[in-house]
């Protein structure tokens, strides 16, 4: 992967995605890389990085747990910001308090949010000031059919929203990524229609 990209890992990898996000990170912070890992899943115990949050924070990875961090590009920043899970622990930050710290820190920055929930968007997410908003969750709507955004969400719902791509709502934008897994319990892993992608996101100067 080219290093001087912001990669991230979002989006349905099923079985893996924590190791491979997890590895990947400590190889970049051995090559002196500023490297920071969302800890977005923080309920599920298959896919949480908080297990190894000692021993990324040994190794000089920032764990991200409803906090935020700068990073640098091209003479630019932008602040990146990682949201646990919004069905996670009563006592947990709010993503409404996650973004008033942020102003209150860095006033009005560019800044991207990363969320495990695609559906809290429009409700929640879209509100909050972020300039892009990169979730996963919605696994493409697992079964894609023309016109539509999916068949059925991960919840169990017909015709879900914001599954794959790029949206608008109340201000805020959206990516959500498919990602490439193709597995967990039957049915929710089954894909029809419904290719498994590697997204590349340019973010322009306005």
């Amino acid at each position: 992967m080219d290093h001087k990209r912001v990669t991230l890992f979002a989006g349905h990898y099923g079985s893996g995605k924590t190791n491979i996000a997890v590895s990947y990170a400590l190889l970049l912070a051995r090559e002196g890389k500023k490297t920071a890992i969302a800890d977005l899943d923080i309920v599920n115990p298959y896919f949480r990085t908080k297990d190894s949050a000692s021993e990324l924070e040994a190794a000089g990875v920032t764990v991200l747990s409803n906090e935020c961090t700068v990073l640098e590009r091209g003479g630019g920043t932008l602040v990146l910001a990682g949201g646990d899970d919004p069905n996670g622990y009563a006592d947990q930050k709010t993503p409404e308090a996650l973004a008033e710290e942020i102003r209150s820190v860095f006033g009005d920055p560019f800044w991207l949010l990363l969320a495990h929930r695609n559906n809290y968007f429009e409700r929640t997410y879209s509100r909050l000031g972020a300039d892009l908003v990169i979730t996963g969750h919605g696994h493409g709507g697992l079964i894609r059919l023309p016109f539509t955004d999916g068949l059925v969400s991960v919840e169990r719902t017909f015709f879900p929203s914001y599954t794959a791509g790029f949206y608008s709502a109340n201000g805020g934008e959206l990516f959500v990524s498919r990602g490439l897994g193709n597995n967990t319990v039957p049915f929710q892993g089954f894909r029809l229609f419904n290719r498994p992608e590697l997204a590349v996101v340019t973010l322009m100067r306005g």
